[in-house]
């Protein structure tokens, strides 16, 4: 029986270079995570990228709440299809 690979996850919400997002959809497999905004609403430089690719069907689109008590921020995540 083949083992899935561990899924892998690309933290770019602090690199404000304008290839981050696609350099690192280049190099994830299916299944693996973008983390391309971390705060209280989506915005950020690699947003406006995210949803294209979403609206493309390259990615799916979620979020998950940072694990520190009372912190309202979100990881805004972009799981590659």
């Amino acid at each position: 029986m083949e083992v899935a690979p561990e899924k892998r996850e690309f933290d770019i919400h602090t690199d404000l270079s304008p290839n981050a997002f696609g350099n690192a959809l280049k190099e994830a497999r299916r299944g693996d995570w973008i983390i391309y905004h971390l705060g209280i609403t989506a915005n950020g430089p690699h947003c406006r990228e995210a949803m294209s690719m979403s609206m493309q069907q390259r990615v799916s689109l979620t979020q998950r709440r940072v694990a520190t008590t009372g912190d309202r921020r979100f990881e805004y995540i972009a799981e590659k299809l």
